[in-house]
Formats: structure tokens, sequence, C-alpha cells
């Protein structure tokens, strides 16, 4: 017979008698016995226990549209910084080509994307309950919006002026405080999960 069998050690008690310490009370990060649990800080909140998502509003059989949809703009207008470097360091205007052409495509695909994503913002409290929400929406505005402007300012040239990396180097660093924002949104405050509804929230 193990020792756990016996008691000896107190680390599980499995539900059974005569154990001198259950799991949980030596470890109460795993759970206080009330659908609670703790973590190095203190309590967690009811938000970010299990099972208290908030669905998308735009889904598809209940899959979430708006983080389909982001991947294309986000690598479409971050690319472009690589194709304006390439160009500096070669002046090939194929380089200066592909980040107009990468523009158009990002301009396109994000608003797009950023229509489906208003719906969440719109219709979700809990997006605009926290910062974050707040910052990926507004910010990625602002990062169309300046890649809109680097197209106009481009208009179809063969060359890529220092003005234009410049741009090219803000949007994509934009797009990665947003895309980290939208990140905290799904995996830290739930939002768009796949599965039941904090009863909560509307």
């Amino acid at each position: 017979m193990h020792d756990w069998d016996r008691g000896s050690t107190g680390v599980m008690d499995h539900g059974r008698p005569g154990q001198p310490m259950a799991w949980r009370e030596r470890y109460p990060r795993h759970g206080n016995g009330r659908g609670q649990r703790r973590g190095m800080s203190g309590p967690v909140s009811h938000e970010h226990r299990g099972g208290s998502g908030i669905p998308s509003r735009a889904n598809i059989f209940g899959h979430p549209i708006h983080p389909t949809l982001i991947p294309y703009p986000l690598t479409y207008l971050t690319s472009v910084l690589a194709t304006d470097i390439a160009y500096r360091r070669t002046r090939d205007p194929f380089w200066a080509r592909a980040s107009g052409l990468l523009l158009k495509a990002g301009l396109a695909t994000g608003v797009v994307a950023g229509a489906v994503g208003a719906v969440d913002y719109a219709g979700v409290k809990r997006v605009r309950r926290h910062p974050e929400g707040h910052l990926h929406a507004f910010g990625n505005v602002a990062a169309l919006a300046l890649s809109a402007w680097s197209l106009k300012r481009r208009n179809g040239s063969h060359e890529v002026q220092p003005r234009d990396t410049a741009l090219s180097a803000t949007v994509a660093l934009l797009l990665g405080v947003t895309a980290l924002a939208g990140a905290e949104l799904i995996y830290r405050h739930k939002v768009a999960p796949i599965g039941r509804e904090d009863p909560d929230e509307d």
C-alpha cells in the first residue's frame, strides 16, 4: 500500500476520511470550495472564472468572425515596413510596388475586419468596460488612417521616401500594441470565447 493510500503524507484525500490535510487546504490556489479560485495576488474575480465568457455578437454558429479576419490586415500592413526597408536597401522598384499593393490589401481587409469588430465594440459591454477595448478599437482606426495617408503619399510612385518608411514603422508598432490589447480582451477578459454566456451581462 502506498503512503498516500494510508494518508501519511497529507497530499490528497480523494474524498476519503482519515487524511490529515486535504488538497485544497494545502494548496489554496486550486480552490476554496465555494466556486472561487485564488491567484497569486488574491481571489480571482467572477469574470476570470471558467464559463464566464461573453460570446461575440458577430459570429457564425458561435464562432467569432473578427478574430478570423484580423490576421489579414495585420499581416499586410506590418509587411509594408519590410518591403519599404527592402526598397531602401536595394532601390529596386519591385519593393515599392509591393508596398503599395500591401497597403491596398491591408486597407481593404482592415475595413472589413474593423466593421465586424465594431459590432462587438457596440454590442458587448465588457469590451467598453476595459481600457484594452478602447485601445484595440481606436488604435486600429488610427492604424488604418495612417496607412491610407501613406498610400496617398506614394500615389503610385515607384520610390519609397524616408517619411513613407517612418509611417510604415509607426503603423507596425501601433498594430503590435492593438494586437496585444485584443489578446488581453480574449484571454484575460474572456471576450468572444466559444461557450456559454455570462448570465450577469447582456
